[in-house]
């Protein structure tokens, strides 16, 4: 029972940006410390949330519009590119909006390829404030943001780009979290 109340009390969190915010954090790790952060879910939040700037990418409350502007879709990963917000394996106990996920090394270095593949124009080409909005694109602000949005957008792709190409130079796994500000 009590799981379910606060199930519901974080859903109505999620709702209303004012008491919380859905953000996305990434954090590149040996492969050593896979096995690791899998027992342990005290190591895990450990490395989500206490890991220094040079391994962590945040990328904010943009995980899901960055996700939209890749696919084309709102949820469900797509092979490739579209993996890099909703894959991965999920790992640990469920963080406040589910559990965090897992990418190996092989894997960041096959996504990375597929991003640095992806076409930049096809990115900024789906950027479309009244179409995000009307697909409930998180945060939902988009009709506000416009142009501003975008270039945020366009910067956190090249982060994240920057990011898994680092990881993948460095045989790093990526393990990645959406979590309460």
């Amino acid at each position: 029972m009590m799981r379910l109340l606060l199930a519901a009390f974080l859903s109505i969190l999620s709702m209303n940006a004012a008491w919380a915010e859905m953000r996305m954090s990434m954090v590149a790790v040996s492969p050593k410390q896979v096995p690791d952060l899998k027992r342990s879910q005290r190591a895990l939040e450990q490395v989500l949330f206490k890991s220094n700037a040079a391994s962590t990418l945040n990328i904010g409350t943009s995980w899901h519009a960055i996700h939209y502007l890749i696919t084309g879709k709102t949820s469900s990963p797509v092979p490739g590119a579209g993996e890099v917000i909703f894959g991965g394996t999920e790992i640990g106990n469920d963080l406040g909006f589910g559990p965090a996920h897992l990418f190996s090394a092989e894997e960041v270095k096959t996504i990375s390829d597929a991003l640095q593949a992806f076409p930049l124009k096809t990115f900024t080409g789906r950027y479309d404030v009244k179409q995000m909005q009307a697909s409930k694109i998180y945060p939902e602000n988009w009709l506000k943001e416009g142009d501003i949005g975008r270039a945020r957008l366009l910067d956190y792709f090249q982060q994240i780009l920057n990011f898994y190409a680092n990881a993948a130079k460095n045989g790093q796994a990526i393990v990645f979290v959406v979590h309460q500000k």
